[in-house]
């Protein structure tokens, strides 16, 4: 979306880059609470049980639509592909076609950023899904959402 020139209209608009600050600022507080209210939940399981693992199937598509809505609300990659990018482009080059190229790297590189994370935390899986080390992740991680959302809601970027 960037490389068609919505990371530059962001970019410009003060207002536009105000509001998506504050719908970030209201996603974060939203997922938040969520983690916070889970951890908090009293029927989680205990450590004593070995809790099944849930199937990627059953999550992937709340799990999908939280890392868009996350990537969407989240301007700083549209102002990072305006900014920084944009002195990768050779002269002479299409900039539409050369700027979806890098994006599609930058996007195979995080694929594989990523599966590394997960190739490397594999075998402490069923560890962090023991019934208390889950809630008070949840809790913790949680609790920084809502600080994060807490400060951008009430200390905007200046621009």
């Amino acid at each position: 979306m960037v490389a068609l020139g919505l990371g530059a209209l962001l970019a410009l608009s003060g207002t536009l880059n105000t509001i998506l600050q504050y719908a970030g600022a209201a996603y974060l507080l939203w997922l938040g609470l969520g983690m916070v209210r889970a951890a908090l939940k009293s029927g989680a399981p205990s450590d004593a049980a070995s809790p099944a693992l849930p199937s990627a199937s059953s999550r992937s598509g709340n799990w999908f639509m939280k890392s868009l809505l996350t990537n969407l609300l989240n301007p700083k990659m549209g102002v990072f592909y305006v900014s920084f990018l944009p002195q990768f482009i050779p002269a002479g080059a299409s900039v539409l076609g050369f700027r979806l190229l890098l994006a599609a790297l930058h996007a195979a590189l995080s694929m594989v950023w990523f599966a590394l994370l997960i190739l490397g935390s594999r075998p402490l899986r069923h560890w962090f899904a023991r019934g208390a080390v889950a809630r008070w992740l949840d809790g913790l991680t949680g609790g920084v959402l809502i600080a994060l959302g807490l400060r951008i809601a009430f200390h905007p970027a200046q621009r």
